[in-house]
């Protein structure tokens, strides 16, 4: 591990990920999805929106995810679930860059959004175009290069306590919800690799919150091409404008994020509409996959109906 580190603290190169740890049949349930059952969903549309929902996520995020899939819809977007774990020896959430890795250079998107199941789409009507013109493409001075940017994330600054995002503790690294990855360009997915390798980082092992932890070392060496910035008002905050995240302690749920979510659609005018549309076109697709299983496949009928 010592060995690894010192290679990845230069990173001209990447050290050797022999992805020992990969779960061996669930990558090769990945792959099968990504190259031929939704491979057409993964080579239309200009954007595509990945989520990436485990287990200890499913009581709130069967009401979210069927939202992002019709947000998804509404624009045009592809949109790529992932519910099954990836890798046998770390938490479920080093499932994230795993995927990454194996969509990036394979969709034909030209971006991607990844968002937790622990959000909603509020901005329901924007599109993505906005996030990436004012922020991933955006000119931070004049001669800022802006084609050497792979990666944007909203930054979790605490805006209200201190006057500038530059002052010391004011920011907390980056939330890793609502990044945006140039998904067609191999060092997008190479920045993936470094950020996943790290899950061995004699600084990250062992470490509250190694996910961000490791984002945050892979940054340190392509600061240029990795951006956070603070947009909390759109993105990050339960009161955010175009993706709020619902999970945080509050005053009235304290940590039921499950019921949080809940009141939050439903109080939702455009949302909860969403959310029943959502609802009746799963019901509708069920019955239209149940109508063309063949007649072995249904199940017989009951006693009190012969």
């Amino acid at each position: 591990v010592a060995q690894q580190c010192a290679l990845v603290a230069t990173e001209p190169d990447l050290p050797r990920d022999s992805l020992d740890d990969d779960h061996t049949e669930a990558i090769k349930r990945l792959r099968e999805r990504i190259n031929v059952k939704e491979r057409d969903v993964l080579r239309n549309g200009t954007y595509g929106v990945v989520m990436v929902a485990g287990p200890a996520h499913m009581p709130y995020s069967q009401m979210t995810i069927p939202i992002w899939r019709e947000f998804a819809r509404e624009h045009g977007y592809g949109f790529f679930l992932q519910e099954e774990a990836l890798n046998t020896d770390f938490g479920f959430e080093w499932t994230k860059p795993r995927v990454l890795m194996e969509l990036l250079g394979k969709v034909k998107w030209r971006y991607m959004m990844v968002v937790d199941p622990d959000t909603l789409p509020v901005g329901f009507n924007r599109t993505m175009d906005f996030m990436i013109k004012m922020y991933f493409r955006k000119k931070r001075y004049a001669n800022d290069d802006t084609s050497n940017r792979y990666i944007f994330c909203p930054e979790n600054c605490q805006s209200e306590a201190y006057k500038s995002a530059y002052t010391d503790g004011a920011c907390a690294g980056p939330f890793l919800t609502g990044c945006i990855f140039w998904s067609k360009k191999p060092q997008a997915r190479k920045l993936v690799r470094s950020w996943y390798v790290k899950r061995f980082h004699d600084e990250v092992v062992g470490q509250d919150n190694m996910l961000m932890k490791a984002f945050m070392k892979m940054r340190d060496r392509n600061y240029e091409k990795v951006i956070y910035q603070d947009i909390q008002s759109e993105v990050g905050k339960a009161n955010s404008t175009f993706i709020a995240t619902l999970s945080a302690w509050d005053e009235e749920f304290e940590k039921d994020t499950t019921r949080r979510i809940h009141t939050f659609i439903k109080k939702h005018d455009l949302l909860s509409k969403v959310g029943n549309l959502a609802d009746k076109r799963e019901e509708e697709e069920a019955l239209e996959m149940k109508r063309q299983l063949p007649t072995e496949h249904l199940a017989p009928p009951r006693a009190s109906e012969l």
